[in-house]
């Protein structure tokens, strides 16, 4: 990650480090690092789309989160019971 990403990361959202997460909604997806190994806050993530770099809202945060954690066959699963219902 070249420097100039990290500060624009920085200024939108503190952390130590950052690494990159999956790609989610058309987003560049960025999660903060921070060396205590945990945030006391809400875990929001950087996200980044057409040059626009911007934290995520609570409610994306928690999207995201679900997302970045279910199995893709799930994922699969709950998109075609959300369209059936």
């Amino acid at each position: 990650m070249d420097k100039k990403l990290k500060n624009k990361l920085k200024s939108v959202l503190p952390a130590n480090s950052y690494k990159k997460g999956k790609d989610w909604r058309g987003y560049t997806v960025f999660l903060p690092v921070y060396k205590r190994g945990f945030s006391p806050k809400l875990p929001q993530v950087v996200l980044q789309r057409s040059g626009v770099i911007r934290a995520s809202s609570y409610q994306e945060c928690f999207e995201y989160s679900i997302f970045a954690n279910t199995p893709q066959s799930d994922k699969a699963k709950s998109i075609l019971i959300k369209r059936t219902v």
